[in-house]
């Protein structure tokens, strides 16, 4: 994984605010509709809000009313401080700091599902990666994300773009990624759309833990 906490210091502060412009702010509600269609949450589900950021997806998540407790970990010091003042008095969201890792600073099996919007970007998608996200998640459980894909036409599974530390992969690849794991696949979707001021193609997976 790429330590990338860097990059969102200096832009924390008006980060809701560009990505209300860019259009990225449709991103963490598209994952959540997925989910909920694929899944849908159940009381006292513990759920894991990987690359919490501001707190954009963990927002989603509460404006369903589902009654669940949410953990968001984030790396990013100034991020971190955007989530902790929008969720400072909600009594089911806490935050953890800490993220970009080989090594995930969590329990084995601590969660229902890990939701992540736009974390998986900036991550070389691995069968090694996808283990760790499910080392943490309860057998039977959940693991929905977004990513960047690019066309088919380009021969490599993951391609590194360097611009904003960001990577793209093959759809196929990974899901395959997924299945290693033994995971899976309930959910697939494409995105094409507007994003960060630049035509971008992203890709949503809803996979499952084996039981």
């Amino acid at each position: 994984m790429v330590d990338i906490k860097y990059h969102y210091e200096s832009t924390a502060p008006d980060y809701d605010q560009i990505t209300r412009v860019s259009g990225y702010d449709r991103v963490p509600v598209r994952l959540v509709s997925v989910f909920q269609q694929a899944v849908s949450f159940t009381p006292a589900m513990k759920v894991l809000d990987f690359g919490c950021g501001t707190g954009k997806l963990a927002q989603a998540i509460c404006d369903t009313g589902a009654d669940v407790e949410i953990t968001g970990l984030e790396p990013c010091r100034a991020m971190a401080v955007q989530f902790d003042r929008r969720f400072r008095h909600h009594p089911h969201v806490i935050l953890q700091r800490g993220g970009y890792t080989d090594h995930l600073p969590l329990p084995d099996q601590e969660f229902d599902a890990v939701l992540s919007a736009g974390v998986f970007d900036h991550i070389k998608i691995t069968p090694r990666v996808m283990k760790e996200f499910m080392r943490v998640i309860k057998p039977g459980g959940f693991l929905a994300f977004t990513y960047e894909r690019h066309s088919r036409l380009l021969p490599k599974d993951h391609i590194y773009w360097g611009a904003g530390a960001t990577y793209s992969h093959q759809d196929s690849y990974v899901k395959a990624c997924l299945e290693q794991t033994g995971a899976q696949v309930l959910q697939h979707q494409r995105m094409f759309g507007y994003f960060y001021y630049h035509l971008a193609r992203m890709g949503l997976f809803v996979a499952q833990k084996p039981v």
